[in-house]
């Protein structure tokens, strides 16, 4: 489930936003705030990972109703130089990930006991996914790629995959994709317990990935563990030990678990340097708690200060690894396959083993790390694409099917943007229980209580010659004859199709969906979309449209039977309607009295009301907070719901 959207250089949105997602979340606001700007993102973000089509105009979900443009409209400001972002968080807390990405077994030796390695992430509860889109080089003429791929697990960056420049001029660049970041030390892929010689299997197995920090403190020359005397004389100014060298004090020697910090040898640019790196108790981070140089002779202190101040400087925040990945066409990685890397030489030694059994040994070894790094660099994204593929849109303006509507032979989901796909379903012969819940939502007192209820009729399409032979026969024969039989039996063999009719219960007349008020008509597709198997997410663009203040609160307790009872559905809603809201709010207080509506009880951690607003030139939500009394706990901004008092008093 997606639990929030960030977006930034998106449309109308600038700087980066951020809204929270529950069950039902309800986007208010004036017109042209920003709304629909966030419900595009989604058809975006669905083109970008499902079809790679970075440069969308009409997307899938959206058909005619949704035109992007292509990249340079879509864009803020049309301006190509920015850079469109998207992040989606997710609660992955019900993903098999065992089954849904499966790693090889890969057993491991720690001390008298042994590990599968393969089970590394498997507790993963929730994550994160950003995608950058952007132009290669903005200043020529060519389509758009995804400039970045990130992931987080558990509130913790894990990767980052990015479309890097490796040769090329100023108007031609030639860039691949790389892995840029992976946080060795991150809880999903470290040890079981403490070791000295690596953060986790990845770096054990490939040093490639260590940043530098880790190289130093992992992998650096002359690896010292300093005595917790050494390290507080150090700290205390101290430098007997130090004769001829530079020292610098970069964190307190408070921050670090004394016992992680080691001290290594290092040479940069023909400098001799000791530096002495260790584990923050915060976080576990790595950091340096000091650093030494030798003092060139000559030198004054301050300038040897400052030279060693140069020379770190290059470092000290170098986070970075260019590990390639192969087979993709930007950072986006391909869905569905292996996260392939390219190591040239991959160092694993082990004087026992002939070199065919260590080519075996390196190939298995980097196949589990693949492996490894799609369950949960690639997984994320691919579990968000899937989730976006499911998305079930519903426009602000739906039509209204003709007289001889026909349902295509294949569902297409562009078609539920226009409504159209509701009555293609309700039209299904086999869909007479669909009929019969859209009814009872239209009918009964304690719904919509629109008067009308909702009629499947099974009809033959007869050609007209075909109708002008039955009736030159004698139907009124008691034993049909040869000819009337052979029609019979032709008749039987053409196929049924269901008509839909909305039943005006009072005068006890069936009318096709155009001749009845428009605010049914409209509200029809609303009920499909939200209740209809076959999707787990649901956006709706103003489902009260032309009903009546009643009826617009009885939707409120629809889109409580869709997201609330089983099966659940995700609502993301934008809307107008006041008494939408005041009955979802009624229902909060109801539960929170004991006395939960239809046995759904409903609380505030289920319900959202997002206000967008324009501040600044900017886009701007506010998440209006709400009680377990069923309350608002802060007013609506611009008095967006005041002008019943304004009308009467004002």
């Amino acid at each position: 489930m997606i639990t929030s959207i960030s977006i930034e250089n998106f449309k109308g949105i600038g700087d980066r936003i951020t809204v929270p997602i529950r069950p039902i979340t309800l986007l208010f606001g004036p017109n042209s705030a920003g709304k629909s700007s966030i419900m595009h993102a989604i058809h975006y973000a669905r083109e970008v990972l499902e079809r790679h089509n970075l440069d969308a105009d009409q997307t899938l979900t959206g058909g005619e109703c949704v035109n992007l443009g292509g990249f340079r409209e879509l864009v803020h400001r049309h301006e190509p130089g920015r850079q469109v972002k998207l992040r989606f968080d997710l609660n992955l807390s019900g993903v098999k990930w065992h089954e849904q990405f499966p790693v090889m077994e890969f057993p491991f030796e720690f001390g008298t006991s042994e590990m599968d390695l393969s089970t590394l992430g498997l507790d993963v509860m929730s994550g994160w996914v950003e995608v950058t889109v952007g132009y290669d080089n903005p200043a020529s003429d060519q389509q758009p790629v995804v400039l970045s791929y990130e992931v987080g697990l558990d509130n913790i960056e894990l990767a980052r995959i990015e479309f890097v420049p490796v040769s090329g001029t100023a108007t031609d660049v030639e860039s691949q994709a790389m892995l840029t970041r992976l946080n060795l030390r991150h809880p999903a892929i470290v040890w079981p317990e403490e070791r000295t010689d690596s953060a986790g299997p990845i770096d054990f197995l490939f040093p490639e990935f260590r940043p530098f920090l880790d190289s130093v403190y992992f992998g650096g020359d002359e690896l010292e563990s300093p005595s917790a005397t050494e390290l507080t004389a150090i700290a205390n100014g101290d430098r007997s030990d130090l004769k001829g060298m530079v020292v610098s004090i970069l964190h307190d020697l408070g921050d670090f678990a004394t016992n992680t910090i080691r001290v290594v040898s290092h040479e940069k640019d023909g400098m001799r340097m000791k530096l002495w790196v260790g584990k923050k108790r915060d976080s576990g981070q790595l950091a340096f708690f000091a650093a030494a140089m030798d003092r060139p002779a000559a030198v004054a202190d301050d300038v040897a200060q400052n030279l060693l101040q140069g020379l770190l400087s290059g470092f000290l925040d170098r986070e970075d690894i260019l590990v390639r990945i192969v087979g993709t066409d930007d950072a986006l990685p391909t869905w569905g396959r292996r996260l392939l890397l390219d190591f040239s030489e991959i160092p694993i030694e082990h004087e026992e083993l002939s070199e065919e059994e260590l080519a075996s040994a390196r190939d298995r070894s980097l196949e589990f790390v693949e492996q490894l790094l799609t369950r949960l660099v690639t997984g994320p994204g691919e579990l968000l694409r899937e989730l976006l593929v499911g998305f079930r849109y519903v426009g602000p303006m739906r039509d209204i099917p003709p007289t001889d509507h026909s349902p295509p032979r294949f569902p297409e989901p562009s078609r539920w943007a226009s409504g159209l796909a509701a009555w293609d379903l309700l039209a299904d012969t086999k869909r007479s229980d669909l009929i019969a819940e859209v009814s009872a939502w239209l009918w009964n007192e304690d719904r919509l209580n629109t008067g009308h209820q909702l009629i499947g009729k099974l009809v033959r399409d007869i050609e007209t010659t075909f109708q002008e032979e039955m009736l030159r026969l004698e139907w009124e024969e008691e034993t049909p004859s040869a000819k009337m039989k052979e029609v019979l039996a032709e008749l039987e063999k053409m196929p049924f199709r269901q008509r839909v009719y909305l039943r005006d219960v009072e005068r006890n007349v069936d009318l096709p969906p155009y001749s009845v008020g428009t605010g049914i008509s409209q509200v029809v597709p609303v009920i499909v979309a939200v209740l209809a198997d076959g999707t787990s997410a649901v956006q709706l663009e103003q489902p009260e449209l032309h009903l009546h203040p009643t009826q617009q609160a009885a939707v409120g307790d629809l889109l409580i039977k869709a997201a609330l009872d089983e099966p659940h559905k995700l609502l993301l809603v934008e809307t107008h309607s006041e008494h939408l809201i005041l009955r979802i709010l009624r229902r909060i207080r109801q539960t929170h009295q004991g006395q939960p509506f239809n046995g759904i009880p409903v609380s505030p951690a289920c319900v959202i009301a997002v206000y967008v607003e324009p501040r600044d030139g900017q886009t701007s939500p506010f998440e209006i907070a709400i009680g377990e009394d069923g309350e608002f706990l802060q007013p609506w901004p611009d008095k967006f719901f005041d002008q019943d008092y304004e009308e009467r008093f004002g």
